[in-house]
């Protein structure tokens, strides 16, 4: 494996670093209330360690201890009656994503580091919200992903389609617009009713997700 490039998770902590964080909080906040419904206990995982990723990052620190750090998963998620554990990396983009290779070189590090985690890509694109465990993603496009709820069952679909509203709010937020499908039969539906009734390309797009849910 090539080596991996520190410099992408201790990077200086600049305006740039905590515009990043900001924005990558945000799709955090509304993972962690998703699961907090479903019957889960949410810990932000990751935010524990911020002091420390900071001091091991003006001190050069750059052993395989101080790695698995900088590379700690977003949240940990506790199961409230079987009490069992899931470490998550939450992603969100914007943009057209059905081809996610822009997290390459973060996924090295997941895979060294944290293979036992999931994967939480959230996306405009198709059913929104995806999930996949580290170890078990052979290729970087969402045809090797799962919909949220197939991977934790506890989270209903109609609790998903509930939080699809606010991921466009994120998306406006990012100055991203939404995204088209890949796959035609998707929307093509809508594309009649959107001729039919004259629907703006907000309201299309979100019939569209909602279709790709109860179809998925």
């Amino acid at each position: 494996m090539k080596s991996l490039s520190w410099k992408k998770y201790l990077s200086p902590f600049g305006k740039e670093y905590y515009e990043s964080l900001l924005k990558g909080r945000i799709t955090e906040d509304i993972i962690s209330s998703m699961f907090d419904e479903s019957g889960y206990v949410v810990y932000p995982f990751e935010r524990f360690f911020t002091g420390l990723k900071e001091g091991l990052n003006q001190r050069g620190v750059k052993n395989e201890t101080a790695k698995r750090i900088a590379s700690t998963p977003d949240l940990l998620i506790v199961d409230k009656e079987n009490f069992s554990p899931y470490l998550l990396e939450v992603k969100f983009r914007s943009f057209e994503s059905y081809n996610i290779s822009s997290l390459l070189e973060e996924f090295e590090w997941y895979t060294t580091y944290w293979p036992d985690s999931f994967l939480v890509y959230v996306t405009q694109n198709y059913s929104i919200f995806y999930c996949q465990r580290v170890s078990e993603i052979e290729k970087f496009s969402l045809d090797n992903f799962q919909r949220l709820d197939k991977v934790f069952p506890k989270i209903k679909l109609e609790t998903l389609m509930k939080y699809t509203k606010y991921i466009d709010g994120s998306a406006s937020f990012y100055g991203k617009g939404g995204s088209a499908s890949h796959k035609p039969e998707n929307f093509i539906f809508f594309i009649y009713k959107f001729l039919e009734e004259e629907l703006s390309i907000r309201v299309l797009h979100s019939k569209r997700v909602h279709y790709a849910f109860l179809t998925g």
